[in-house]
């Protein structure tokens, strides 16, 4: 008995326009579309589809990096092949590999389920899931993490596999795709800094607002939205010389969703969220780095409620030149 194992598929990308991005691998050979007539579910059966119309494009947006140890899946399970369309791309394989265009020894491959190893009587019940990577994490440690060989599974059960597409599964993927805006916050004063003068930091609302991906597969009927909602703004002054507002630099966004809160002409005191620099930056301007905390949740058509996945962070460095102002005092003497 000759098990034929396929190689681990090959991922190639397609992306359309703005809010349309598909990642998939290609079809098997004689793919004729969504039902061929050999079988086979065609080259975008078993896409993962993003919308990315809802995240945030343009210089500067990018992915959050996850707090917590966690990585999203590269790769997925799903089902690519009914029976027919299997036993020909396995044929096909095989031949191909041994130079027999006649299909001598083509009766020779088997999956090991006795006499019917394509589960070919099962033509109208179940699918051959096979493994498929995402073009945008090639560089991911996890890329190898879907390379068994194909698998039957009857329609309606999900597989054991933990990386089989299911809901969770594809709002993780939708994570892995999500993209927010860079963390630049407003200051006021909005240049050159001055010693001892707080400096007030807030985020304007319109711009800082939720953020979210819907990954969908058209075969399984099967969608999840991933939501980033910033939650939290950290401040680091770049010195120890300085006094955060409040003193852990911890910023929380306000029910509303703004965070800090926006000079007007006359405030006075300490503001809500800010620093006060304590020298000026002689050797060059100080480093401030501000943090934005984005909470991440998902919902599904398939999955009551809203789920947690790990909250991300969004770091930006800002430039700070800090001046020192002196003060003379001039008056006559009696």
């Amino acid at each position: 008995m000759l098990v034929l194992v396929p190689s681990t598929a090959w991922a190639t990308g397609g992306f359309g326009k703005r809010g349309s991005v598909s990642s998939q691998s290609p079809a098997p050979s004689g793919a004729k579309g969504t039902s061929g007539p050999d079988g086979d579910l065609g080259a975008y059966a078993w896409n993962v589809n993003y919308d990315t119309s809802k995240d945030k494009t343009g210089v500067g947006a990018g992915p959050v990096t996850p707090v917590a140890n966690y990585t999203p899946p590269a790769c997925w399970y799903a089902p690519t092949w009914d029976a027919k369309g299997y036993k020909k791309y396995a044929e096909d394989s095989y031949n191909g590999e041994h130079n027999d265009p006649h299909g001598a020894g083509s009766d020779l491959i088997q999956d090991g389920n006795g006499k019917d190893p394509y589960h070919l009587k099962e033509q109208d019940k179940g699918y051959w899931w096979y493994g498929h990577i995402d073009q945008s994490q090639l560089n991911s440690p996890n890329i190898g993490d879907c390379n068994a060989k194909p698998f039957w599974v009857p329609k309606g059960v999900t597989p054991k596999a933990a990386e089989s597409l299911s809901p969770e599964q594809l709002a993780q993927l939708a994570y892995a795709h999500l993209k927010v805006p860079p963390t630049r916050v407003t200051l006021n004063p909005a240049m050159l800094q001055t010693v001892n003068l707080p400096t007030w930091v807030w985020l304007k609302a319109n711009r800082f607002h939720p953020m979210s991906v819907t990954a969908s597969t058209g075969l399984l009927g099967i969608s999840a939205t991933t939501t980033a909602t910033p939650v939290s703004l950290h401040l680091d002054a770049g010195t120890a010389d300085a006094q955060l507002y409040p003193s852990s630099g911890d910023c929380p966004a306000k029910a509303d969703g703004t965070i800090g809160t926006a000079y007007k002409p006359g405030d006075k005191g300490d503001p809500p969220c800010g620093i006060r620099y304590q020298h000026a930056s002689t050797s060059g301007p100080f480093t401030m780095t501000a943090t934005l905390t984005w909470k991440v949740t998902w919902t599904s058509n398939l999955a009551a409620g809203r789920h947690q996945l790990p909250s991300g962070t969004f770091r930006q460095p800002h430039d700070m030149s800090v001046q020192e102002v002196q003060t003379v005092v001039s008056g006559s003497g009696g």
